[in-house]
C-alpha cells in the first residue's frame, strides 16, 4: 500500500532519520488564524520554520489587506532523541531576501515582470540551518 498522507510516508521511514519538509504550502496567515491550520494539523508531529523567526513577516506579501503570510515553510522532524545526529542550530531560520533583484522598493517581493524580466517571484524562500552534531 502507498502512502497518502505525510504522517503515513514519515511511518515508513527508518527511526534513526531526520525528515524535512519544504515548500510552497499556500498557507495564507488568514487560512491558519481561521482554521487552526498549523496548530491542528503540523505542529503535532513538525517543527514550524516560522516558529524560529519572531523577526520574520513572512514570505508573502498581500497589498489588498496589507497582511505577510508564510506560503514557503519548511517542516522538521529531528529523530532519536539523544542519539539523533542532526540538528536544528541556533537562530535556524532566516528569508532568503538578502539580494536587490528581490525585493521591491516598498520592501514586499519584487515579482517578476515581462518584458523587462526584472524580479524574482511574488514569495521569497525560507532557509532552515541544521548541523551534525
Amino acid at each position: 500500500m502507498t502512502p497518502s498522507r505525510p504522517i503515513e510516508l514519515v511511518a515508513t521511514l527508518p527511526d534513526d532519520r531526520a525528515v524535512f519538509a519544504a515548500g510552497d504550502f499556500n498557507t495564507t496567515s488568514a487560512d491558519d488564524r481561521d482554521n487552526d491550520f498549523l496548530d491542528h494539523y503540523v505542529r503535532p508531529h513538525w517543527a514550524v520554520s516560522n516558529d524560529y523567526c519572531p523577526s520574520c513577516s513572512g514570505t508573502s506579501y498581500y497589498a489588498v489587506d496589507g497582511t505577510w503570510a508564510f506560503l514557503d515553510m519548511i517542516l522538521w522532524k529531528p529523530c532519536c532523541g539523544a542519539r539523533a545526529t542532526w540538528d536544528l542550530q541556533e537562530n535556524p531560520v532566516e528569508i532568503a531576501n538578502r539580494t536587490v533583484r528581490q525585493v521591491a522598493p516598498d520592501g514586499t517581493p519584487k515579482r517578476f515582470e515581462l518584458p523587462k524580466g526584472s524580479g524574482v517571484s511574488d514569495h521569497w524562500p525560507a532557509v532552515l540551518r541544521i548541523e551534525s552534531k
